[in-house]
């Protein structure tokens, strides 16, 4: 008995910590120099309405799998981590494993009961005007999903400088990271490969396949905008961006996945008027 109050006094002190963390910072981001390599690096994936937390390669037989499935059985409280890159992360907690299965080789988190680490900014205007099928998605569901989804708009803001990858716009509360695989599509993925930093304008503009993207970074305007006569915005802020490339991340590591922008742009195709 002692050894069991001796844990959950541990797994306490570590959620008060986090909360202190939390507090602490400034951007919904925690760090450490040596991050542990066990922090998942997976979508965001929801069966039955929990998130799903992958095995690590090796079958059910590798200890950590077993062990990990074993707590399916128990009501131990553990602390969900998102890493978003090497020595930065953020986390959700307490959190529960309340499955298991052996076969698909995953495990369901319960965390309907955690707290999370989230940064202060407000939903942006964009997020306001771009109530979505995708956006409703994410408000419902598991924190844990939204922690991927919170490290991607973070990670894809970082790789692009903060500005429009179309017109360079760098005002902050403008910017915002958009899905080139849509974010309801089961393809999609929160990661920075397939996304895009886009002002609110031109985030609407895609969502809406009023604008397209080819796999080698060119931008489309879809005939009836070019055709449509207006005044000095649609002229200048979509018409003027036909035949232009993209403003890409310096890392070629951010750079959009020309696969996802081909399979995005065969939509925005079939969305051009007859």
């Amino acid at each position: 008995m002692g050894s069991v109050d001796f844990d959950q006094q541990v797994r306490l002190a570590a959620f008060d910590r986090l909360r202190e963390l939390a507090a602490a910072t400034s951007d919904g981001v925690l760090s450490r120099a040596d991050p542990s390599t066990g922090v998942p690096r997976y979508g965001d994936q929801i069966v039955e309405g929990r998130q799903r937390y992958d095995y690590r390669a090796g079958g059910p037989d590798r200890w950590f799998n077993w062990a990990l499935a074993g707590l399916a059985e128990s009501s131990t409280d553990l602390i969900y981590v998102v890493k978003l890159r090497r020595g930065e992360y953020t986390a959700a907690w307490p959190v529960r494993v309340v499955g298991n299965d052996p076969s698909g080789e995953f495990v369901l988190i319960d965390d309907s009961r955690a707290e999370t680490v989230t940064s202060p900014e407000v939903a942006t205007l964009g997020d306001r005007l771009l109530a979505s099928e995708a956006t409703a998605r994410y408000t419902t569901a598991p924190r844990a999903v939204r922690l991927h989804q919170q490290a991607f708009r973070r990670e894809v803001l970082r790789a692009y400088d903060r500005s429009c990858a179309m017109c360079r716009l760098r005002r902050p509360e403008l910017v915002e990271a958009a899905h080139i695989i849509p974010d309801a599509d089961e393809r999609s993925r929160p990661v920075v490969t397939n996304g895009l930093a886009l002002c609110v304008m031109h985030h609407a503009a895609f969502d809406r396949d009023l604008v397209g993207i080819d796999p080698r970074y060119q931008v489309h305007v879809r005939r009836d905008v070019l055709d449509e006569v207006d005044g000095p915005m649609l002229r200048h802020g979509l018409q003027g961006l036909a035949g232009q490339t993209l403003h890409l991340p310096q890392q070629r590591r951010d750079r959009p996945d020309p696969e996802f922008l081909d399979a995005r742009f065969a939509q925005f195709r079939d969305a051009e008027p007859t």
